[in-house]
């Protein structure tokens, strides 16, 4: 989790020396990356809901084994819905899209990184 708080900005920044040297082979709209992601914003809520919330409260309760996995599984899923918010925002400004739109997704990303962190059940 740290490493994507960490390695997410260094990649921003090597994509903002990247705008305008290279010119990509293919393009996303703006609408698709909107789609894709709330879709992944609402996976990662999904996950958390399905898979976090229930074993935290097991754990919470009992420490037991066989909730610890499920806890991790929705933890993993939600982080990497939050990166892929990053990366698309990434994808934009590398397309050639303005910072500021592309700064949305940025910020929304990190957001849900921060929001979403792990924190022991217990």
């Amino acid at each position: 989790m740290i490493a994507f708080l960490v390695t997410l900005p260094l990649t921003i920044r090597g994509i903002e020396r990247m705008v305008g040297r290279i010119e990509p082979s293919f393009r996303i709209s703006p609408r698709l990356a909107v789609a894709i992601a709330v879709c992944a914003v609402g996976y990662g809520f999904l996950a958390r809901a399905r898979f976090v919330w229930p074993a935290a409260k097991a754990l919470r309760s009992k420490t037991d084994d066989i909730s610890a996995p499920k806890w991790q599984v929705g933890q993993l899923v939600a982080t990497v819905s939050a990166a892929l918010v990053v990366y698309l925002g990434m994808l934009l400004r590398l397309q050639g899209d303005s910072l500021h739109y592309a700064a949305l997704y940025y910020v929304a990303g990190f957001l849900l990184l921060l929001l979403w962190f792990p924190r022991r059940p217990g």
